[in-house]
């Protein structure tokens, strides 16, 4: 059974060259309350890195949660790849350090 997918977070950098993507996946129906979070980064139609979290890996007093976790890793993916565009001067060395950076 295929989880219900639902968009949190898209952004293009890069003039179109390198997408963000954030989703969370409702797992609830084979494990209530269970959700998963997916982050990838991908250029040229190739995912470069996948980061994911789940509702399970966190107990419930915590303050932190996954949705948390999964923001914070798409905000810092994000300066990320602003910073590689900011010392990096063509767009053939930002591809490069974007595939060597998201292994």
């Amino acid at each position: 059974m295929e989880p219900a997918r639902e968009l949190l977070h898209n952004v293009i950098l890069d003039h179109g060259r390198v997408t963000l993507t954030l989703y969370r996946e409702d797992f609830s129906a084979l494990y209530p309350g269970t959700a998963r979070f997916v982050l990838t980064v991908s250029s040229g139609g190739r995912v470069h890195d996948v980061f994911r979290t789940n509702t399970y890996e966190y107990s419930v007093p915590e303050s932190i949660t996954a949705e948390t976790v999964a923001l914070h890793k798409t905000a810092e993916w994000e300066d990320a790849i602003r910073d590689i565009r900011a010392r990096e001067g063509t767009d053939r060395q930002v591809n490069e350090m974007v595939k060597t950076c998201f292994r």
